[in-house]
């Protein structure tokens, strides 16, 4: 998986492979990112939110325009 912050004006991939982590930038919801699986091969990313009970867990955003995707 392929992982981008949208505070990140260069819009550097964070790659990570099977087994891997990722945790975002001290990620307390200020921000959006994404993960994007840019290989032919079948990913899955499991996530652990730590947030109140009715919590919204996805926010939209508009894009950032740092990235070309």
């Amino acid at each position: 998986m392929t992982f981008y912050e949208s505070v990140d004006p260069t819009c550097t991939p964070i790659v990570r492979s099977a087994g891997q982590g990722f945790a975002g930038i001290l990620d307390a919801g200020e921000h959006a990112h994404i993960a994007r699986n840019e290989t032919g091969s079948t990913a899955t990313v499991v996530a652990v939110y730590l947030a109140p009970p009715g919590a919204a867990l996805r926010i939209d955003q508009p894009n950032p325009g740092n990235c070309p995707f």
